[in-house]
């Protein structure tokens, strides 16, 4: 491809930002809901599970089997999200972690959520996440740990 002498516009698809997951026996998953994977199935955040991201559609599969139901899930991207604590001096750039309760903090946490990418208002902020490269990240440090 030339080097640009232009403006060009692009068209730019994020499909990769949404993973469609098979929901586990006897859970309802409401839209928005932080999601965990546990045992290859999705579920409602539990502390241990594997990230996955946010719901994006309500799925009930209360009366169902493993599997019987899917959800899509947005794994990576930017959420308005209620967070403690917030000060434009020192939350620009700080770490969210996920709480033991599943709760996002940027104070105490067991797990990196995200990054604070701006303030929205006192008690609001914008937080990029990434669980889709985070995930492929820990598969590949796994996989040579076990192969070296």
């Amino acid at each position: 491809m030339a080097k640009l002498t232009e403006n060009t516009v692009r068209t730019f698809e994020s499909n990769e930002d949404v993973n469609t997951v098979l929901v586990a026996a006897g859970v309802h998953i409401f839209q928005g809901e932080f999601i965990g994977i546990n045992g290859g199935y999705a579920r409602p955040y539990e502390k241990g599970d594997t990230v996955a991201g946010f719901a994006l559609d309500e799925v009930d599969n209360t009366d169902g089997d493993n599997g019987a139901k899917k959800v899509d899930v947005r794994g990576r991207g930017k959420v308005c999200i209620e967070l403690p604590n917030l000060s434009q001096e020192s939350s620009i750039g700080a770490t969210v972690l996920i709480t033991e309760d599943g709760e996002l903090s940027t104070e105490t946490g067991v797990a990196c959520f995200g990054k604070v990418l701006r303030l929205e208002d006192p008690t609001h902020a914008i937080v990029g996440f990434d669980f889709i490269y985070q995930q492929e990240i820990a598969i590949a440090t796994t996989s040579q740990t076990t192969e070296g």
